[in-house]
């Protein structure tokens, strides 16, 4: 997880530590999804995406969350569960 934060973003975590685990598709597949909380991020990673990958960080105020939510602009089912538990675990 903290390899994947440092290549897919500019950041890199003091620490990171798995929240919870959960399936995508029960009854459909197998596929399981970790979900890590990072702390201590500092903007100093110096990883790059692999070449067939291209990542956009996007950052975004917990109102913009909320109302990106709200107006059904995330539609990921892994990332609507990490930035529910951020609103609802963060301060």
């Amino acid at each position: 997880a903290a390899r994947e934060l440092e290549e897919e973003t500019p950041y890199r975590a003091q620490s990171v530590r798995l929240l919870h685990t959960f399936y995508t598709a029960p009854g459909f597949c197998d596929e399981k999804m970790y979900l890590y909380l990072a702390e201590g991020i500092t903007p100093t990673s110096t990883r790059k995406p692999d070449q067939d990958e291209f990542v956009e960080t996007v950052l975004l105020s917990r109102q913009a969350v909320r109302e990106a939510i709200i107006n059904n602009q995330i539609q990921d089912g892994k990332t609507l569960v990490g930035l529910q538990y951020w609103l609802l675990n963060s301060k």
